[in-house]
């Protein structure tokens, strides 16, 4: 599938797929990241926060649907580690 690999740290990455997306994106961790310390947050593009939560596996699935076309903000939590990227609502 087509996705975007976000690196901000070398350990530490999530691969969001696909992009752009219309009903939902999947979030794929490094397999190392315990995904019982990450948190998912999803920000518009002015910062607001409207989504967050915790993953439970480190494949997620996240229902986009109720987004509005647009460009949304990504961040992944966990520990001390954080990653930023981004995907595109059609």
């Amino acid at each position: 599938p087509v996705g975007i690999r976000y690196n901000v740290q070398p350990d530490f990455y999530m691969h969001v797929f696909p992009n752009p997306a219309s009903i939902a994106i999947t979030i794929n961790l490094q397999q190392h990241i315990p995904p019982q310390n990450t948190t998912l947050s999803i920000f518009s593009i002015t910062g607001q926060l409207l989504l967050q939560q915790p993953l439970t596996n480190t494949k997620t699935e996240i229902n986009i649907s109720q987004l509005a076309k647009g460009i949304y903000i990504l961040k992944l939590n966990s520990d001390d580690k954080v990653a930023v990227g981004r995907f595109v609502k059609e």
